[in-house]
């Protein structure tokens, strides 16, 4: 892979890595952020941070933020369809029709991405605090990208994953119900 951003690159490491943690449980009840924090430690050195260490939340807030911005998105796409008749499918009229789903909705649908807390409803109150904090257009686009399989670089974390697996080392990735 060409040099990245330390943000996306962490990303990619923090997805490579979780797609592993998440396959077994920890005999002393860790749970994914934690588990990856130590296990950033052992290999970078990093060292942990005070209070809670997220995991997956820039993915579930993606989710939540895309979701919400549905009806903006939805313009952009009926203009392009004025434009370019044979952009017209019969999904993306589907799509437009749908109606968006709430934050409250949108945070329950997606908390798995958040990686595992305490409790369910903690997850989801912790994504909606987080939520309104928004995320700048080139982080939406960077995390976008995560999503499509077809992305060079998603298919790059794919193949890894592939590879290990191979290899005997088992992994549960976002792409495995979640894209």
């Amino acid at each position: 892979m060409p040099t990245r951003k330390p943000k996306l690159r962490k990303r990619h490491i923090d997805l490579l890595l979780l797609s592993i943690i998440r396959v077994s449980d920890h005999p002393d009840r860790k749970g994914e952020a934690d588990r990856l924090a130590d296990v950033r430690e052992a290999l970078f050195g990093e060292k942990r941070g005070r209070g809670r260490v997220t995991a997956f939340d820039d993915l579930a807030l993606f989710k939540i933020l895309n979701e919400t911005r549905k009806r903006e998105m939805d313009g952009l796409r009926g203009a392009v369809m004025k434009l370019d008749s044979r952009q017209e499918t019969p999904e993306r009229v589907a799509e437009i029709a749908r109606e968006p789903k709430s934050v409250r909705a949108a945070a329950r649908e997606f908390q798995d991405l958040a990686g595992s807390k305490a409790s369910d409803e903690s997850i989801e109150d912790r994504l909606r605090r987080k939520v309104r904090a928004g995320m700048t257009a080139r982080e939406m686009a960077e995390l976008e990208s995560l999503f499509d399989t077809e992305d060079p670089h998603t298919r790059t974390l794919i193949t890894i994953l592939e590879l290990l697996d191979f290899l005997g080392v088992p992994s549960k990735s976002i792409w495995d119900g979640n894209a």
